[in-house]
């Protein structure tokens, strides 16, 4: 039996307004002929599958096409949500996707029996067991007492979340009689993880992250997402896939992957395969004479056009011909995903000269938020509770869109 694992797919995405539709569909299709060619017969997605909690049609389109897809090949897939995801949204096909042989759980059920899935080869073997579990939201972990201290609330979360995940384990135990491997899904922060730009701060700044040996002893294997960058722990038994495609200028050196686990009697095998890459993310900082050199130098190479992060300094009387110059690039087809016009001066001017040469809106509300923090000299603890606060006001204003 051969399983996929993916996570954070983040379908509709704009990179600083720049959509990357196109980046989806051919890795879509890419991962269809994957699965053709190579018989897989589970496909697991551990969370974020779209990047906004109301998706675009486009997104949406992509989402049922790669499903219908599935269904045809009698592919089996198991979807969580994300804390990208909208819980309603996610749920509203979940009846009709079940039909497809897709089981979705978008958000952790009160009886958790419903998120242990029975994993099936295309015989309609089973042959492992598959706990499918969303990304934990505080309400799914926490019961704060009045005069708690940060530390304490931190603490019960990431007791909270390991409880969660032990409660799954013993309910598969009762459950697998046959003693069949089993895999679970999460979306989550491990300690010691390596981010980049593009993942959304969770659970109190990722304070509560949890160690991979709280978890991985429970599991045969730990299908994880939420982190962009590929890596493992506990030889390779705990992996996040990563985001199939470079989602910020951040992860442009970064490979991209699918983890597929092969399953034999008892036994996995499990190994990264390479997502192709379709476009290439440049970034160019110097001078506007600078820029200009290589921007006329850096030649597309890929499928898709290059995508550029621009950070020039120049005095503020070239901004007008810095902007029309960039506006004849633009007409020209090149592709300027943002730019930064930096003035030369102390480093203490520039922080507060940079904001009046990015445009809003290019940034995302996290970027907002942390660059209106930065203004203020708050403690540590501080910063925590805002980012907290401010997570909490995000996630019920994505909420109320998605409705």
């Amino acid at each position: 039996m051969k399983i996929i694992h993916t996570s954070d797919w983040h379908l509709g995405k704009e990179l600083h307004q720049t959509t990357l539709d196109e980046d989806h569909r051919l890795f879509i299709a890419w991962l269809i002929t994957y699965i053709t060619d190579n018989q897989i017969d589970v496909v697991l997605i551990s969370g974020d599958i779209f990047d906004h909690a109301n998706p675009s049609n486009e997104a949406r389109k992509l989402y049922f096409g790669f499903l219908t897809q599935m269904a045809a090949q009698k592919v089996q897939v198991v979807i969580t949500g994300g804390n990208h995801d909208s819980i309603t949204m996610l749920e509203s096909s979940r009846d009709l996707l079940g039909l497809l042989n897709v089981h979705v759980v978008a958000g952790m059920p009160e009886d958790k029996r419903k998120a242990i899935i029975p994993l099936h080869d295309k015989k309609g073997e089973i042959t492992s067991i598959c706990l499918a579990l969303p990304f934990l939201r505080d309400k799914d972990l926490r019961s704060y007492a009045e005069g708690e201290s940060q530390g304490e609330r931190i603490e019960k979360l990431r007791k909270g979340i390991v409880s969660t995940y032990e409660d799954m384990h013993k309910l598969a135990e009762e459950m697998n009689v046959s003693r069949l491997p089993v895999i679970a899904m999460g979306h989550l922060y491990l300690q010691g993880a390596s981010t980049s730009e593009s993942e959304r701060e969770v659970q109190l700044g990722n304070a509560a992250a949890v160690s991979s040996g709280d978890l991985s002893n429970m599991f045969d294997y730990l299908a994880l997402g939420h982190i962009h960058r590929p890596q493992k722990f506990d030889g390779g038994r705990v992996r996040y896939s990563g985001s199939p495609i470079s989602l910020s200028f951040s992860e442009r050196k970064d490979e991209k992957y699918i983890v597929v686990i092969e399953i034999k009697g008892h036994e996995l095998e499990i190994n990264n395969v390479e997502v192709p890459k379709n476009r290439a993310l440049v970034k160019i900082e110097g001078s506007w004479q600078e820029v200009k050199d290589k921007l006329e130098e850096t030649p597309d190479s890929l499928t898709l056009p290059n995508l550029y992060d621009l950070e020039i300094t120049a005095e503020i009387s070239l901004i007008p011909e810095i902007e029309s110059h960039l506006q004849l690039y633009r007409d020209r087809g090149l592709k300027i995903a943002r730019r930064k016009i930096i003035p030369p001066g102390s480093l203490a001017s520039l922080s507060q000269q940079m904001d009046a040469y990015v445009d809003l809106s290019e940034m995302d509300p996290w970027e907002v938020f942390e660059k209106k923090m930065a203004g203020h000299a708050y403690t540590d603890e501080e910063k925590t509770i805002l980012r907290e606060v401010y997570r909490e006001l995000l996630d019920e204003v994505y909420h109320t869109i998605a409705l």
